[in-house]
């Protein structure tokens, strides 16, 4: 907890869940993946995969839950496309394994080894800031949660 300057007391921040940025490098489009996404469906393959990113890394754990219909739903009008051709670009992102089949077929979550490496190194940075602010160390960035 941190001391709240303007009344004396204490204020609880609320705990960072997921994350508010991600790396996106400047030449994603050269990527072998993403260079085929897009063979096959233009900036839609693009887009697909980025706004996906975008949800599953904004989650408090690093995949996206497609079990139930609304949340398909959700991402299908956020992505702008039919189920049908959302289907076709989930079969492709499975295929050159931008995404973990495995964890869709089982769970029905969006996820990679990648995204979860990624998420768990975010993680490990946030612990540490945690563990040396508990102690005492840093105040720099009083007011602010850190990574």
């Amino acid at each position: 907890m941190r001391e709240d300057k303007r009344d004396g007391g204490d204020v609880a921040r609320p705990r960072k869940e997921g994350m508010d940025y991600f790396s996106h490098d400047t030449d994603a489009v050269n990527d072998e993946k993403i260079e085929a996404m897009r063979a096959m469906f233009g900036n839609d393959g693009y887009a697909f995969y980025f706004i996906m990113l975008e949800r599953i890394y904004r989650s408090s754990v690093p995949e996206l839950d497609l079990s139930k219909k609304v949340f398909k739903a959700s991402i299908i009008g956020k992505l702008m496309v039919d189920e049908k051709r959302f289907n076709q670009m989930m079969d492709a992102a499975f295929d050159i394994e931008l995404f973990d089949r495995q964890a869709y077929e089982q769970r029905m979550v969006i996820t990679s080894n990648g995204i979860r490496k990624r998420s768990q190194e975010v993680q490990q940075l946030r612990d540490r800031w945690r563990k040396k602010k508990d102690k005492g160390g840093d105040n720099s960035n009083d007011g602010e949660e850190g990574p």
